[in-house]
């Protein structure tokens, strides 16, 4: 499968597996003739003794590890925490492996556990959260040294004035149309205006797209009719579609599994 993916000219990591399997399986293409991607490291782990792999410093595969346990009956075949032990429509039990102190090459018995994929999440020490920087103390670097602007040096006073900026926003059904009118560029420049709007508490209600508001965390919902938006083929932010679905009942606010 590597190989084949190669020669796709795309990079052998990540979802590019799982794409690379769909269309062949979407095409009915045979891969009888592949070898097992990782045959050869599972057969070596496989063979090493427990005593040689449950014990610090160890650099084995959690998920090979965590299978093996599970079938020599050392670890449950469920969460340690919460009990959770379904499967998959095909078979797969996605369990993962813990280690409680973080150190994934510290493989020994009373540091691991197996725990479900939510239950891993929040642990302080998911995927090397709590991991230290190196002990060895490093070299102080030098403090960098304040240079005064030269008298030369371009002024960054605004280019417009609140009555061009209430003009713009009359004129305009999107921010972008508003920095057009304005004449600002860059990524920077969104601040400085949400920030000006927000003090002269100007109305941006007739907005088109995501209703774009100033001074708001929390997601937008559309308010287009709802036909608009459940439709294939269309292009929506999806935790806005979530809270409009769960205002209006038509989804429940906790998971549906």
């Amino acid at each position: 499968m590597c190989e084949a993916i190669g020669k796709l000219g795309i990079l052998p990591r990540g979802a590019n597996y799982a794409l690379v399997k769909r269309t062949i399986a979407a095409l009915g293409l045979t891969t009888a003739h592949f070898r097992p991607r990782s045959t050869p490291f599972a057969s070596r782990a496989a063979k090493q003794p427990l005593v040689a792999v449950l014990c610090q410093g160890s650099k084995t595969s959690s998920s090979l590890l965590r299978r093996r346990l599970i079938r020599e009956g050392l670890k449950p075949a469920f969460c340690e925490l919460c009990g959770w032990a379904q499967t998959s429509a095909d078979g797969r039990q996605p369990l993962e492996l813990d280690h409680r102190n973080g150190d994934s090459t510290d493989n020994r018995i009373e540091n691991l556990r197996v725990l479900c994929p939510n239950c891993h999440s929040l642990q302080p020490t998911h995927r090397g959260l709590n991991a230290r920087k190196d002990s060895i103390p490093q070299p102080s670097k030098p403090k960098p040294v304040h240079r005064p602007a030269p008298q030369t040096a371009r002024s960054r006073k605004r280019r417009w004035s609140d009555g061009d900026l209430r003009t713009a926003i009359s004129n305009s059904r999107s921010v972008r149309q508003v920095l057009q009118q304005l004449g600002m560029k860059g990524a920077g420049v969104r601040p400085t205006l949400s920030r000006r709007i927000a003090e002269l508490a100007l109305d941006t209600s007739h907005f088109l797209g995501q209703g774009w508001r100033v001074g708001s965390t929390t997601p937008v919902v559309p308010t287009a009719p709802l036909v608009t938006f459940l439709v294939p083929d269309r292009l929506l932010k999806t935790s806005g579609l979530r809270e409009r679905l769960i205002a209006e009942g038509l989804k429940p606010a906790h998971c549906e599994l």
